[in-house]
């Protein structure tokens, strides 16, 4: 099994302050992001799935900006593959399947 988690919540011993970020969600758009969170492994939490989301966005601006290569950080993200993969499997399955028989 593939690694789901690229940026998992880092130790806070020595690293500097944190800050947690709070918003509020639509009810679909909850229960939504509840469908993806129980398709990761059984120890990740609706944070978890929202990091593996978001982290990968700021890491290739924060490159961007030092003017390195940015896109690796969206292409690479095993968290992100994950999703990919999860999305491509809803599309997947709500095409209607077509059985042409002569």
């Amino acid at each position: 099994m593939a690694i789901q988690q690229a940026y998992p919540i880092p130790s806070h011993a020595g690293s500097g302050p944190s800050k947690v970020i709070t918003f509020v969600m639509k009810k679909d758009d909850l229960e939504l992001l509840d469908e993806l969170v129980e398709k990761f492994p059984a120890h990740m939490n609706r944070s978890d799935v929202m990091r593996e989301m978001i982290l990968p966005y700021v890491h290739a601006l924060r490159a961007a900006k030092n003017g390195e290569e940015c896109m690796k950080h969206i292409e690479e993200g095993s968290g992100l593959s994950h999703l990919r993969q999860l999305i491509q499997d809803a599309e997947s399955d709500a095409q209607p399947v077509y059985s042409y028989s002569i």
